[in-house]
């Protein structure tokens, strides 16, 4: 049920409600309500009458033009679905649902957009919950460095201590062409402007003490 209700609030544009012909005193809405129309967009069936009698009664008066009632229907149940949203989750997680929604709709650049888009649904959460944790704590080079780490497979973020404005990044691959999108569109979300990112691809820089960095033709110029 849960995941019915995540569905409307994440597809609210392309959603249209309708008074359902078929009720059940168990639910208000089921998948089968849930039909998707030639325009790419969605019909949900409701049953108001499971919780929001009162609002909507007067809606079913016989002297109400249905044109007009089948409007005001579709108008108040999405207005209801973004409260019952704010009202079931913490203040928290409404803000970080903000910055995931910003994210998507561009607000931060047709880059960040982009990688944002490609990502699984999980990893996109993340990256909203970072943003909104860099919003309280400012901590944006660590953040940064957790976003990378979360988000890349085979990725090590390094901090130069000769260059503390250098931040080193090492990916285990030889073809790092979509990697490469997703560093730069994490490096304008979270690098502070003063802060430089370089990227190490396949052969690592030698580390000393660290024997797996050194062996000869496998050794990056630093």
């Amino acid at each position: 049920m849960n995941k019915i209700w995540e569905f409307m609030y994440e597809n609210q544009e392309k959603i249209r409600y309708r008074q359902t012909e078929y009720f059940s005193p168990y639910y208000e809405v089921s998948q089968e309500s849930i039909k998707e129309t030639e325009e790419q967009t969605y019909q949900v069936s409701f049953n108001s009458f499971y919780r929001y009698e009162k609002v909507f009664e007067a809606l079913f008066d016989i002297d109400m033009k249905e044109e007009s009632r089948e409007l005001l229907f579709d108008c108040i149940l999405h207005y209801l679905v973004c409260e019952e949203f704010k009202l079931g989750i913490t203040g928290e997680e409404y803000e970080i649902r903000q910055c995931f929604h910003a994210i998507e709709q561009g607000v931060y650049g047709d880059h960040v957009q982009d990688m944002f888009l490609s990502l699984s649904k999980e990893k996109k959460h993340f990256i909203a919950r970072t943003l909104y944790k860099q919003s309280r704590l400012r901590a944006s080079v660590y953040l940064f460095a957790e976003a990378v780490t979360k988000i890349l497979d085979n990725c090590v973020v390094y901090r130069n201590k000769l260059q503390p404005a250098v931040i080193l990044v090492y990916i285990q691959e030889k073809n790092i062409t979509n990697q490469q999108k997703i560093l730069m569109a994490l490096e304008e979300l979270f690098l502070p402007l003063n802060y430089t990112m370089r990227i190490f691809k396949e052969k690592h820089f030698g580390v000393i003490e660290a024997e797996q960095t050194l062996e000869m033709d496998k050794i990056e110029i630093f």
